[in-house]
């Protein structure tokens, strides 16, 4: 598919990065020091509008936006904790979003927006976008079985079969050092607090990677979890039944 040079509006105070970004890869771009009328956006392909600054409001941005503006197709730079804003364009399909994360704005990716927008594809990239984007929402399916996975394996497989091993199983111990002294030191509750920090930690990558959508991050960590736990309930059942040892 070949597109047409792309023209497009930017406002946001903290977007002099992105309009040297955006014109870098052959897009024609023009600064607003304050939210266009449509006049002023006639011949435009789409507004680009970082939001990341402290102070602003994206979802106030958003409503001043969409007033003036109800088709226009919209581009919102984010800071990477903008959850609000996520669910206030989720059911429109003229709007996305891009993260301004600690290494700034993935230009290539804000690219590909702005010239799918040039190409015509409005409502019906964004439906696209939006199939693949459900899949790193918090609240799906593969969400759920992704970390029911990791508990039944980890948190309860590993957990069930070591207390088993150490407590009914004469001549077995915890092979793990440090698993082995917080068992020596708080006992029962030491272990259930491991996996507590684990699950804690992993969760936030997932959460983190959900609304990023990183699907490194969204996947890795019930994956890795699980895994692990998979491995060790294999490995104590079969201490417990004597197949090793």
């Amino acid at each position: 598919m070949t597109y047409r040079t792309p023209v497009v509006g930017l406002y946001g105070r903290q977007s002099a990065d992105l309009a040297e970004g955006l014109s870098s890869r052959g897009i024609e771009v023009t600064q607003f020091g304050s939210i266009p009328n449509p006049i002023e956006l006639r011949d435009t392909d789409c507004l680009v509008l970082d939001v990341s600054g402290q102070s602003t409001d994206g979802v106030d941005v958003y409503d001043r936006v969409r007033s003036m503006h109800s088709t226009q197709p919209l581009v919102f730079v984010t800071a990477t904790e903008e959850g609000s804003l996520l669910d206030a364009i989720s059911d429109d399909p003229n709007a996305e979003r891009i993260p301004r994360t600690k290494d700034g704005v993935p230009i290539a990716l804000l690219s590909s927006r702005c010239k799918r927008f040039a190409g015509g594809g409005g409502a019906s990239i964004k439906s696209s976008i939006q199939k693949t984007a459900n899949t790193y929402r918090t609240g799906g399916i593969t969400f759920y079985g992704l970390w029911a996975f990791a508990i039944a394996t980890y948190g309860i497989g590993d957990f069930v079969s070591t207390l088993v091993a150490l407590l009914f199983v004469p001549g077995l111990f915890e092979g793990n050092p440090i698993v082995l002294a917080v068992l020596q030191r708080y006992g029962i509750a030491g272990f259930v607090g491991i996996k507590v920090v684990v699950f804690a930690g992993a969760l936030w990558m997932g959460i983190r990677g959900a609304r990023d959508s990183d699907w490194f991050g969204y996947y890795a960590p019930p994956i890795v979890v699980g895994i692990v736990g998979t491995a060790l309930t294999v490995w104590n059942t079969l201490l417990i039944t004597g197949t090793v040892g």
